[in-house]
């Protein structure tokens, strides 16, 4: 007789907290309003403590998600990046003639637009994240004197003067060659390992 008590008083409450368990940890993802409403129905089953119990599950789910979804953003940043570095290794490979017809100036939009955006906090390794600001402060350098010695060579083009500070630039902007390419090298390396981890970790390995 009392084990018929205790289970007709208690097998609800019972049921209730296993499916809601089940639920909170595996299901439910991005059901926000039946989070909510799962939370009310339990509060009147089984009492508030059990339903902030669940609540808390709820959000430490939501926290899960959330950091896994802002390592896919840091996925994403280190694309843009990698991509970025590369094209400008390759510009600085094929030889910086400004004189030349076609002169690419090298690239630093998607940088900026990182550096502008607030983007570059989803970078977690603050490692890494010092190479590839190293790396951009040496391009910056050099596309900063080839822009004044592309502005002189324009000008120098336009008057015919033969005394023109435009090779004074270009030579200036050699000088960041090497430390540009070391640099470049060393945060394309931090990237593709970052990469293999996030990838590891996107897949639950």
């Amino acid at each position: 007789m009392a084990m018929l008590r205790f289970l007709t008083n208690w097998a609800l409450p019972i049921a209730a907290i296993v499916v809601a368990t089940v639920y909170a940890v595996y299901f439910g993802r991005g059901f926000e309003f039946w989070d909510q409403i799962l939370a009310t129905v339990l509060s009147l089953i089984a009492g508030i403590p059990f339903a902030l119990w669940i609540d808390r599950l709820i959000k430490i789910r939501e926290g899960r998600e959330q950091a896994l979804a802002d390592r896919k953003k840091e996925e994403e940043i280190l694309d843009f990046i990698l991509e970025e570095l590369e094209l400008n290794e390759s510009l600085l490979k094929k030889g910086r003639n400004i004189s030349a017809v076609g002169f690419h100036p090298l690239e630093t939009a998607m940088w900026e637009v990182l550096k502008a955006s607030g983007d570059l906090s989803y970078i977690e390794d603050i490692a890494i994240l010092h190479e590839i600001t190293s790396a951009y402060e040496d391009i910056l350098k050099i596309k900063h004197f080839e822009e004044e010695a592309l502005d002189d060579w324009n000008e120098y083009n336009r008057a015919l003067e033969r005394d023109s500070t435009w090779k004074i630039q270009t030579m200036r902007a050699r000088e960041f060659d090497s430390s540009m390419l070391s640099a470049i090298t060393e945060a394309r390396q931090s990237i593709m390992k970052r990469k293999t981890e996030l990838a590891h970790l996107l897949r639950g390995e």
